[in-house]
């Protein structure tokens, strides 16, 4: 029966200008902020926050890349005293 109801609802995609998601998005983050006694916001900072998600994770991606890259090429320059991250 649950499956069916997936089905018929298909594939469920986030969109921070729906104002339905929004509402619920912000529920639910407040619910838990004041479980947690963390300060609680409006719909218009957690808007901006749900935003800032992707762009947020893709440069710490790029980041983390660029530390690896660095440190592999000091590996394979055999320079293991300049190392910072790695440990052999």
């Amino acid at each position: 029966m649950i499956n069916d109801r997936f089905d018929e609802i298909g594939k469920l995609e986030f969109d921070k200008d729906d104002q339905v998601t929004l509402d619920f998005v912000s529920s639910v983050s407040n619910f838990r902020a004041f479980n947690y006694s963390i300060a609680r916001e409006t719909h218009f900072k957690i808007k901006e926050i749900a935003g800032n998600i992707i762009p947020a994770v893709s440069s710490t991606n790029g980041l983390v890349a660029a530390v690896e890259t660095a440190e592999t090429i000091k590996i394979l320059n055999q320079s293991y005293n300049v190392l910072k991250a790695v440990s052999y």
